[in-house]
């Protein structure tokens, strides 16, 4: 790698001048058919019912859309955790299928606690995550139900870097640690997120940490929260 540092002098920092773009993306081409074999440790901000929590335990994680929100909230009705009107008023509106999150698996691979409490308090604040409550959470009615149901969490994954997409793949990210660690003035910050377009199996989830434990409280530092305290 360090051989190959001065192709990505420009690109991934302010201090140098571009090498040369044919360069630089093979570099890339090449550095990516590596980190194809590994895998990063991400973390998922969100609120989940016990039930949910032991399905991914048991079975991993599954790509998301507006069907597997719609069997979500079933499950909830069926629990009587929501009533009828609810689950119609939620069916009915929600971003599930938006091109952003729809068969998406979203993680940040960094400590959730370098985020403000603005980036990552209103995952926990409310089921279903931001494809549902962006349009409920200012809602009186479905936005406080959304504020009573389930836990929140954090679903640490060990996340094959060949299950996300490639324009996601962390080799700028790679590149810019050892830039730093030689000095270079960064133009990306290093911490970064990314998301799977494959499901996660159960096998590749390392834990899923709940609030109000010690561990929760460390990586987010939530014990300092005060418009989204839990």
């Amino acid at each position: 790698m360090e051989t190959n540092l001065k192709r990505f002098e420009g690109w991934e920092c302010d201090c140098c001048t571009y090498s040369s773009p044919s360069s630089y993306d093979s570099l890339v081409e090449e550095f990516r058919d590596i980190l194809r074999r590994h895998s990063l440790i991400g973390y998922h901000c969100t609120r989940l019912t016990k039930e949910e929590i032991e399905n991914i335990r048991l079975n991993g994680m599954i790509l998301q859309n507006s069907t597997s929100l719609g069997a979500r909230i079933n499950r909830l009705l069926h629990h009587s955790l929501i009533d009828t009107e609810v689950a119609c008023c939620l069916k009915n509106r929600n971003q599930a299928n938006d091109d952003n999150r729809s068969h998406k698996l979203w993680f940040c691979f960094y400590n959730p606690s370098i985020a403000s409490e603005s980036a990552i308090g209103r995952f926990f604040r409310s089921w279903g995550g931001e494809a549902l409550y962006n349009s409920h959470e200012s809602d009186p009615y479905t936005g406080k139900v959304l504020r009573t149901v389930g836990t929140p969490c954090i679903i640490k994954v060990n996340v094959p870097i060949e299950f996300m997409k490639e324009s996601k793949f962390p080799d700028g990210a790679m590149a810019r640690v050892l830039l730093s660690n030689f000095g270079h003035q960064l133009r990306i910050p290093i911490e970064h997120e990314g998301y799977s377009i494959k499901n996660i199996p159960a096998k590749r989830i390392i834990e899923i940490i709940e609030h109000p434990s010690k561990e929760f409280i460390e990586l987010t530092k939530c014990d300092g929260w005060i418009k989204y305290a839990i």
